[in-house]
């Protein structure tokens, strides 16, 4: 329930305090008072857009604060979701600074809009005479369908399953895309795969085939080579090592005399031995030469085949290409997994449909059966309104299709005179017939939803007489269970009024503003016979308020 409403520096309110009570609220003025600009402020605070022009005077900011009492709308939970205060009487408060940016706090906490309107949807239903258009807005709707037939949980059960549905779905549909590109690209990774397989690839294959190819290109010369070498130690006029062990077989002999020639002698020897040694293993080196002519050549193209993959996969390393097949093969092994993948969504997508199916069907089967006592009710409450011909139908049929509402088509059918068919309520009804439509069918919803605060704006237009006075009726039988303002022209309305708040324009030297005050008593009588019969009201008039403010 709104407490208070506190409004600064927004258009033409400087500083407005709105007080309203636990009942029937009805606020008068003329016409650009300011009725409408008291409702924006309201908005502001339940999450609508700013605007940079809503700032009444610039350089200074506009606030605007709304105290409401929550304290049995079981709103803990919301709260605790934001990571907000719960506090039984709750502050939401809206800054609008002059450089356009709005800030938005709940109980001193700054919250973002979204969230400010998801509490204000909780606190407070603002309903225009524009708002009778909604009658052909589904989720409109089908929102006040499950308020009046009860079934909230069955939909909130069927909604669960549903996305649940949707996202397996929207994954199912994302891993067809994928296998769809995967199978496209499949047979030339198997091209590739299966020609990088037949290479027959060996880690270090291509230095040692580089080593390999740098040796058989001077296989002849190094042949040579040794062949010199050996010459000239083993096979010379007067051979090296033959010379070397001459030397030391002389040095042995003069050994006794001098023992510093032993050693020399030994270290001789022990050179001869090496040098014997070094040359059998030269030899053997030019004994393993390759002799095979053709080896060369296979080495080479191995060698340039290589080449070619590297650059065919743009690896800089012939290493890599093992890389490369390892990776095609694990390609090959994904779109496996994920056929099989897909198949077990398809299988899960299969049982969730089911229970979505089921789920939708119950709750299709539910509404269809408290249709016809709501079609009653909305009847009944069209012929206080002096619709005595009016008959409403719910036209609930079942789809074959699921959508966010379920499998249930619905319209609303009407017809306002006896022996006209029933057809679409927004073909068929007039302005007057709408306004009065949805009268009822806020009421239906207020009721439903713990709604705390309703607020009616003006919805009474093109209404007069007896029908305002029903009209009254409702909303004053609606305050029973919640918190109603109304912003009326009607006499028969304001009258019925616990509180009634008159909204007026205060002109100074240098500016205007928007006042609002609470009248009572003799001020009241005046203000409703204004309403009856204009600025200068006769006593006929005066008395007719006074018979209207005895309810």
């Amino acid at each position: 329930m709104l407490i208070s409403l506190q409004v600064n520096n927004f258009v033409l309110m400087d500083n407005l305090r709105f007080e309203p009570g636990k009942g029937l609220n009805t606020i008068t003025g003329e016409t650009g008072a300011g009725k409408s600009i008291l409702i924006g402020a309201l908005g502001l605070i339940l999450g609508e857009r700013a605007d940079i022009k809503s700032i009444g005077n610039s350089g200074n900011k506009c606030v605007i604060e709304g105290t409401f009492d929550i304290s049995n709308l079981g709103l803990q939970n919301f709260f605790d979701d934001n990571d907000l205060d719960f506090l039984p009487t709750t502050i939401l408060r809206r800054e609008i600074l002059d450089s356009g940016r709005s800030r938005a706090f709940v109980n001193d906490t700054p919250v973002s809009l979204n969230a400010l309107k998801d509490l204000g949807e909780k606190l407070v239903d603002i309903h225009s005479q524009h708002q009778t258009s909604r009658i052909s807005d589904s989720d409109f709707l089908f929102e006040w369908l499950e308020g009046v037939c009860k079934t909230q949980i069955d939909f909130e059960e069927y909604s669960k399953n549903f996305r649940s549905l949707r996202d397996a779905q929207k994954q199912l549909a994302t891993l067809r895309e994928k296998e769809r590109q995967q199978l496209a690209q499949a047979d030339y990774n198997n091209f590739l795969w299966e020609e990088l397989s037949k290479a027959e690839l060996k880690t270090g294959e291509m230095k040692s085939l580089e080593e390999e190819y740098e040796l058989l290109q001077n296989a002849g010369d190094i042949e040579t080579g040794i062949a010199a070498i050996c010459n000239i130690f083993t096979e010379s006029d007067e051979p090296a090592l033959d010379v070397l062990k001459s030397t030391v077989r002389q040095l042995l002999k003069l050994a006794p005399a001098d023992s510093s020639l032993g050693e020399l002698s030994k270290r001789l020897e022990g050179i001869s031995i090496d040098l014997d040694d070094a040359l059998s293993e030269l030899k053997k080196v030019g004994e393993s030469l390759p002799s095979d002519s053709s080896r060369l050549d296979d080495v080479n193209s191995r060698l340039q085949f290589l080449q070619q993959l590297m650059h065919k996969h743009n690896v800089q390393e012939a290493d890599d290409l093992i890389t490369v097949r390892d990776r095609l093969s694990d390609l090959m092994y994904e779109n496996d997994e994920l056929t099989n993948e897909i198949k077990k969504l398809e299988n899960a997508s299969q049982v969730l449909e089911q229970k979505a199916v089921k789920s939708a069907l119950d709750l299709h089967k539910k509404r269809v059966e408290a249709a016809a006592k709501v079609e009653e009710e909305m009847n009944s409450e069209l012929w206080k309104l002096g619709l005595p011909n009016a008959r409403v139908k719910l036209d609930l049929e079942q789809n074959e299709q699921l959508t966010s509402h379920g499998l249930t088509v619905f319209r609303i059918l009407f017809t306002s005179n006896k022996g006209q068919d029933l057809r679409p309520v927004q073909l068929v009804a007039s302005g007057g017939e709408l306004s009065r439509l949805m009268l009822v069918m806020k009421a239906q919803m207020a009721k439903s939803r713990r709604m705390p605060s309703i607020i009616f704006d003006e919805i009474d237009t093109g209404v007069s007489g007896e029908i305002g006075k029903r009209m009254a009726e409702v909303m004053a039988d609606l305050s029973k269970d919640l918190q109603v303002i109304s912003i009326t022209h009607l006499p028969q309305i304001a009258a019925r009024g616990e509180d009634h708040f008159f909204v007026y324009k205060e002109t100074g030297s240098t500016s205007t503003v928007t006042r609002i005050k609470s009248i009572t008593g003799s001020d009241r009588v005046v203000e409703i016979a204004k309403m009856l019969s204009g600025d200068d009201p006769s006593e006929g008039a005066m008395a007719n308020a006074r018979e209207l403010l005895k309810y």
